[in-house]
């Protein structure tokens, strides 16, 4: 795992909801692939990581190259022990077929959240 705090944060900076960490944490939306596939290659991804009934990162990542779907979730600081960079869902935005909502709903149903339109899809895990 990459512990580079300050590179993994500047290629995320574009997509942080706020300006600083809070309680060691700070959240991203609307994370797209192309950002994603460089955090895994330096590393800073475990695709192998899960938490609660959420899917693998992995499994997010093969919908979202698949859809063009983007990636929300969390950092965690370097100050913390428990360092990681966290999916906990995706987001589409766009006129969808009836092959990727059967597909979102089959991958996804599990989600604490999820919303489902004819042009818009939205998965959260706790």
């Amino acid at each position: 795992m990459n512990k580079d705090q300050k590179l993994r944060d500047s290629i995320v900076e574009p997509y942080f909801t706020s300006k600083a960490y809070f309680g060691g944490c700070r959240s991203y939306r609307y994370l797209p692939v192309e950002i994603m596939e460089k955090l895994i290659s330096l590393d800073f991804v475990n695709l192998d990581e899960r938490f609660n009934d959420s899917p693998k990162i992995k499994v997010f990542v093969e919908f979202a190259k698949k859809y063009n779907a983007t990636f929300h979730g969390y950092t965690v600081s370097a100050e913390r022990k428990d360092y990681r960079f966290s999916v906990e869902g995706i987001e589409h935005n766009a006129s969808l077929s009836k092959e990727e909502l059967i597909d979102f709903i089959n991958m996804f149903k599990k989600a604490n959240t999820i919303k489902v339109k004819d042009d818009y899809l939205y998965c959260w895990f706790d």
